[in-house]
């Protein structure tokens, strides 16, 4: 009679018709959108069953049935896939129809082919008329990533409550049913409690066989923010990152709504039955794609929009295993990264101007010195060796540079990034990092090429000790009884102790290898600052100005680990080099200005050529005429020095001045090489001689010969300096005269000597 029953009760849809999908009426099975239930007949002769439907066969004529269409790329190789031989075609069929689990089941379909250009992602090039939101438009990119919906201020402060961006993520079945929508629950806490400004990274580990096994599931992320005390959410683009991609090359790509953390479904082969036209599904899953990375990048706004955000893109990076993976059980590595950018943020250009600008700086400086290397080696024209060096002058001056523009930054940053609230300056991203790295890397390789060809400068060095001291003659006087009518007189050559010769030279050795700094000392202060003061926790990649215990949520940033050691060992470093100035060398020992003493008590001058034309002297004549003499008398010697009731100890009469810098004319030079070879001759047939016949009885007599030939080799050379020295030489003199101040800082001489050879003061 029409009257509504008290209980709603479900009946069964009779023979020949089939519920609607609301299941509120019973629809007939002549009609045309019926899906092959089993109430009724598939007819064999306008329908084709697939599955558990019957598809009319005008709807699936166009339909490509080739191996290609159910092609599944992997990079370890081509999978004729089970999966969409089963349910592309279905799902293509009902979206086709507008049904929207259908349509969200192709579009997870087309994100597990990463995207490709294939029949399951056709559906939703075209976004004004795609059934589901799945592609970005790609003439929207740049609108996209400055996009300023997001209307929150966040806060670096860690107590703020807008200090973490609320990530939520919309979970879909791989059918295309829709699961839920909550906060992130993504293995090893991925996108929770995400800390504004803070970069970020952790690795996570887990097996193969727990990713085998994982639930198939595929995520749609989205960010919540508040505005008037409203809740919003804005969606999120994704992007699918391909292997070797940089940020520039990666923010051009495609920007996609939907990731996925495992795929362990479409992997599975189709085996041809050859009976029929059918396929079955392979027994053991080939290959399967895992999330490799995820990485968060998110651009802050700079200006008046201080602590606002562009809307963040994910950054998803796939990986496979194969199935020996699987027998294995091998260990995975997932990456997951928080990078912060700052809205045109120059750090990188202004790096690069300023080595740049700075390079050019070296190369006049490293020209400079080329020139002066040109000028003391060589009267002639320009050769290969100059250019050499003035290659490896460039490289240490260019390290010098890069250094110092790597340092400043990275204490400008830490100077500036500790302590702020609000986002002025970030800490640059792994990119950015990487670059300074290899900029420090740069700089220390130059180094190490300047500091070799340093050594092979010390390795040449030419070194001659002059001793002044003068054999002594005593001449004694023995008469017989009979004074009258016999006499005889005894003289006595006492020949020159070397043993002075060899102490000098030996202290000369130990001063050679004497640095302005402490080694030792200068490590251990280093360390105990940074332990002690705890400046470690400095090192954290948190905005905190404060030390603070280390947690999990932050790790060391390079940045700051840079800065506050080079600035940490720079500072011990000046501090050493101040305290060595100011009072170790004036008030305990100046180990300089000792041996220039000891060269004096010794009656040693020391003659240092580094270059053909460029040197340096150490005059070390004694006032007293000889320093080979007894304790009494040096002692005596010593306090008439104190007394002032002797000479002064310069080289020019009446000076204190016994270090100078040498620059020689052309003519010295050759006569002092032609010496010092007819020197190295007898030296090479010295060690000839020992090396091929030893000790043996009928060499001996060579032995000593040469051994006499030395020594008066040597006493020629000392003799030629002697009397150059004291101007006693026929063709060679030398005047003496003080640097100018600009050739004392650049550690240059304007004038070459040409008539007479110049010492400086």
């Amino acid at each position: 009679n029409g009257m509504l029953l008290d209980n709603v009760f479900c009946v069964t849809c009779v023979q020949g018709t089939y519920p609607s999908p609301d299941c509120s009426k019973c629809l007939p099975c002549d009609s045309r959108e019926y899906n092959g239930h089993v109430n009724c007949v598939c007819p064999s002769t306008t329908h084709i069953r697939l599955r558990n439907y019957c598809l009319h066969k005008d709807d699936i004529a166009d339909w490509p049935d080739i191996r290609n269409t159910y092609l599944m790329k992997f990079r370890s190789e081509n999978v004729d896939s089970y999966y969409l031989r089963s349910e592309l075609q279905i799902a293509v069929h009902f979206c086709k129809k507008k049904d929207r689990v259908a349509c969200e089941h192709l579009s997870n379909i087309c994100a597990l082919t990463l995207y490709s250009d294939g029949i399951a992602c056709m559906f939703f090039m075209h976004t004004p008329m795609a059934p589901v939101w799945l592609f970005y438009s790609k003439q929207n990119t740049i609108a996209i990533m400055n996009d300023t919906k997001i209307s929150e201020r966040y806060s670096l402060k860690k107590g703020d409550n807008v200090h973490i961006l609320d990530f939520t993520i919309a979970r879909f079945a791989l059918n295309g049913e829709f699961l839920s929508m909550s906060r992130p629950t993504l293995p090893c806490q991925f996108l929770r409690n995400v800390r504004f400004g803070v970069n970020f990274k952790k690795k996570c580990k887990t097996t193969a066989a727990e990713l085998l096994n994982a639930q198939m599931e595929l995520l749609s992320p989205y960010l919540i923010f508040r505005e008037d005390n409203k809740s919003f959410i804005h969606a999120l683009p994704v992007i699918v990152k391909s292997t070797d991609q940089n940020i520039k090359e990666i923010l051009q790509q495609q920007l996609v709504r939907k990731f996925f953390l495992v795929d362990n479904v479409s992997g599975f082969k189709a085996l041809s039955i050859f009976m029929n036209n059918n396929f079955t599904k392979a027994s053991e899953l080939s290959v399967l794609r895992y999330m490799k990375s995820l990485t968060i990048l998110v651009n802050v706004q700079n200006g008046k929009d201080h602590g606002k955000i562009y809307a963040p893109f994910l950054i998803v990076e796939y990986d496979e295993l194969t199935y020996q993976d699987f027998l294995d059980n091998s260990d995975v590595v997932i990456d997951y990264k928080v990078t912060y950018v700052l809205k045109d943020n120059d750090i990188d250009y202004n790096v690069e101007i300023t080595i740049g600008v700075l390079t050019g700086i070296a190369l006049i400086f490293a020209s400079i010195r080329a020139w002066n290397y040109y000028k003391w080696n060589y009267n002639g024209n320009l050769n290969i060796a100059v250019l050499l060096w003035f290659l490896i002058y460039a490289m240490g001056a260019i390290g010098n540079m890069i250094t110092f523009v790597c340092i400043s930054v990275c204490i400008y940053l830490f100077v500036f990034y500790k302590g702020q609230t609000v986002p002025y300056i970030l800490l640059p991203d792994e990119d950015s990092e990487k670059r300074i790295q290899t900029y420090i890397i740069i700089a220390f390789s130059f180094k190490i090429i300047e500091m070799i060809g340093f050594v092979y400068q010390q390795w040449g060095l030419s070194i001659f000790f002059i001793d002044w001291e003068q054999p002594r003659t005593i001449r004694n006087e023995s008469k017989s009884p009979l004074r009258e009518t016999t006499e005889h007189n005894y003289t006595h050559n006492f020949p020159i102790s070397v043993w002075r010769t060899y102490f000098v030279a030996n202290e000369w050795c130990k001063l050679q290898t004497r640095r302005k700094i402490n080694v030792a000392l200068q490590s251990i202060y280093t360390l105990c600052i940074l332990k002690i003061f705890d400046l470690e926790s400095w090192m954290l990649a948190v905005p905190e100005s404060t030390a603070i215990d280390k947690s999990s949520e932050a790790d060391n940033n390079f940045t700051l680990q840079y800065a506050i050691c080079t600035f940490v060992y720079a500072f011990v470093y000046f501090a050493q080099w101040l305290i060595r100035v100011t009072f170790y060398e004036r008030y305990i020992r100046n180990r300089l200005q000792k041996f220039v003493d000891l060269c004096s008590v010794a009656n040693i001058s020391v003659f240092v050529l580094a270059h053909n034309y460029y040197g340096f002297y150490i005059h070390g004549r004694s006032v007293h005429g000889f320093a080979d003499t007894d304790l009494p008398t040096l002692i005596n010697d010593l306090k008439k020095e104190e007394d002032n009731l002797c000479a002064h100890r310069g080289l020019v009469p009446g000076t204190t001045d016994q270090t100078f810098i040498v620059s020689l004319t052309h003519s010295f030079k050759s006569l002092y090489d032609q010496l010092m070879r007819q020197k190295d001759n007898v030296c090479f047939r010295l060690l000839h001689n020992l090396y091929y016949y030893g000790k043996k009885h009928n060499r001996i007599k060579d032995t000593i010969f040469i051994w006499k030939q030395l020594s008066e080799t040597r006493s020629k050379v000392r003799l030629f300096l002697m009397q150059f020295l004291d101007h006693y030489s026929e063709n060679e003199d030398y005047i003496i005269k003080e640097q100018y101040i600009l050739e004392k800082l650049c550690d240059i001489l304007f004038v070459n000597a040409k008539d007479k050879s110049v010492f400086y003061i």
